[in-house]
């Protein structure tokens, strides 16, 4: 992207070059095909045009013929969509770029497109991402190939224009998140376009998840082009833009070339990123767990479509449906009336290779109907239920505590419960369980000897092991004891103040307790001199304590710090 973005890359030593190829780099993708790693070999060929090709400002786009690059064995091109202007800072439209777009298509080349970024913030990157996404869906686009972020701005060295090579590693990975997160939420298969320095500061939490374009070009007098099939780069991403000097057949003057080492349009049509969404060619079925269930699908234009009842239960589908919905029977009614203080828990189970989700829809505290996304609460990937079969229960109630829902009298009115499968061609799911449960473990902690309250566990003695500590409930079904950064403690290990003991049920933790241990202020699991002067030096206003340490202080146990409490615990420590 030279001519276009004023692009200077170093030249990399073929040293340190090699050294990168060799290094092997982790894969954990969200969305399907994603992630730094792409398989070795290249999949296509292809060139990145802007209205620069086309004459800038004033353009004449007989200087680029899509078919003339097709026969000329090129593939995909990546176009410009738009970029922030250095002067006004707001977003615009690369004005070649809907022409170029409609004349690509028309030729048969797959489509990307990348963003010339001047943010260098998580928040300025997901308003550039956003922009676009408003104007995909403005002008109903698809693209084969990623929606890039082009992260090479030289700045101009004030604080408002810093330039990307000036980030450090953490500011250019929050940047970089910015603009994938918001377009994977929206469906869009996001990437980040730039050259080694900036490439290698990317951290984990973007490159294993998310894609990325590598520039590395020969540019300088006497340096000989790059032939991509002598060199592998797939180890640095998907696409790499080898020159700025190709002369393919279809263009005027200098040319920006790529290949590609993944089967982008593959990946993307797929999965139904990029605009492409996911139909059903063959039928998809749901099993409803009770018979008042009424199912109705629909088409891509929102049409009814009429279900097909079978013998055993099952209902299928017709093709074409790219949503499938399962309704309690009258929904505007109250369906179901659940005691929270019972049955916290919301349990789903399916089976099959699609995924499957759950929306509660109930009566809020405050009269408004409001929705929960089983999937959501689930922590699941995309919050989708993932392909197999899948059971999950999720803390309804302590999710309404969270955002003030929680019913006053603890009853939630569910109005419905929306069941939807989303699947590719050939796939099926089935519904097995939609329930609400008790949790088979004791929700709140019982003791003769600590003294328990909604949010702590106090009175407890000093230099206790786990186990000795947990020996002093009624039951211990599912309490586990979790240090101050979050990690389990074994049976012989220390408890402090200001550990948690939590009550936990299939990885969720349905209550915590903040544990005071009687003289130790200092969260070491001691009562000693050290935890005594910390009580004086709060007496006297000289700091300030957390109320599990105020708890831990009330050595004689009165109900409040004195000091009375220091001299037994002084007298405690002579003694």
């Amino acid at each position: 992207m030279k001519r276009s973005c004023g692009f200077v890359v170093r030249i990399l030593s073929m040293i340190l070059v090699f050294a990168l190829l060799c290094t092997p780099l982790s894969v954990s993708a969200s969305m399907a095909g994603a992630g730094q790693k792409a398989t070795s070999g290249i999949k296509a060929y292809g060139c990145d045009l802007s209205f620069w090709n086309v004459g800038g400002n004033y353009p004449d786009y007989s200087l680029v013929d899509f078919d003339a690059l097709k026969a000329d064995g090129l593939d995909f091109v990546i176009l410009r969509v738009g970029f922030e202007g250095t002067s006004s800072r707001e977003n615009a439209i690369d004005t070649a770029f809907l022409t170029l777009y409609e004349r690509a298509k028309k030729a048969g080349l797959d489509v990307g497109v990348y963003f010339y970024a001047l943010a260098t913030t998580y928040e300025g990157a997901a308003e550039d991402a956003q922009w676009c996404i408003d104007l995909f869906k403005e002008h109903d686009l698809r693209f084969e190939y990623p929606i890039y972020y082009d992260v090479e701005d030289p700045g101009n060295g004030t604080a408002d224009r810093p330039g990307h090579k000036t980030l450090t590693s953490e500011q250019m990975t929050s940047l970089c998140l910015g603009w994938a997160q918001t377009l994977e939420a929206a469906g869009y298969y996001p990437g980040v376009y730039s050259d080694y320095e900036i490439i290698t500061k990317l951290q984990p939490t973007y490159t294993d998840l998310y894609d990325v374009w590598y520039a590395y070009v020969a540019y300088e007098e006497g340096v000989p082009e790059f032939i991509p099939e002598e060199q592998d780069h797939s180890a640095l991403g998907g696409l790499w833009q080898y020159t700025w000097k190709g002369t393919p057949q279809g263009t005027t003057g200098e040319t920006d070339l790529n290949v590609a080492y993944k089967d982008y349009p593959s990946i993307m049509k797929a999965n139904g990123y990029n605009g492409y969404g996911l139909t059903w060619e063959a039928s998809t079925s749901l099993m409803p767990s009770y018979a008042d269930f009424n199912l109705y699908s629909y088409n891509e234009n929102r049409e009814t479509i009429l279900p097909t009842y079978h013998e055993d239960g099952t209902v299928t589908l017709a093709s074409g449906v790219n949503s499938a919905w399962a309704w309690p029977a009258g929904f505007a009614t109250l369906a179901h009336l659940v005691d929270l203080n019972e049955t916290p828990l919301l349990k789903l189970e399916k089976s099959g290779a699609a995924h499957m989700n759950a929306v509660v829809t109930y009566l809020s505290a405050d009269g408004i109907y409001k929705t929960v996304n089983i999937g959501s609460l689930s922590n699941l990937p995309n919050s989708e239920f993932d392909s197999g079969d899948v059971s999950v229960t999720v803390d309804i109630a302590a999710h309404l505590r969270s955002v003030s829902q929680m019913p006053s009298d603890g009853i939630l009115r569910v109005v419905g419960v929306t069941y939807y499968v989303m699947g590719a061609k050939g796939v099926a799911a089935t519904l097995k369980t939609a329930q609400f449960v008790a949790p088979p473990v004791p929700t709140e902690l019982m003791s003769a000897v600590y003294a328990i309250t909604d949010a702590f566990v106090s009175h407890v003695a000093a230099e206790q092991t786990v186990a000795s500590f947990l020996g002093g409930f009624e039951n211990t079904l599912g309490v586990s004891v979790y240090d101050r950064d979050g990690q389990k403690l074994t049976d012989t290990q220390t408890v402090a103040s200001g550990m948690k003991a939590c009550i936990e049920y299939m990885g969720l933790v349905l209550k915590e307790y903040t544990i005071a241990v009687t003289g130790d202020v200092n969260g070491d699991g001691k009562c000693a001199t050290l935890d005594a002067r910390a009580i004086l030096e709060y007496l006297t206003d000289q700091s300030e304590l957390a109320d599990w340490q105020v708890l831990a202080g009330d050595y004689d146990q009165s109900g409040e710090l004195s000091t009375a409490d220091v001299r037994e615990m002084l007298g405690f420590l002579v003694i």
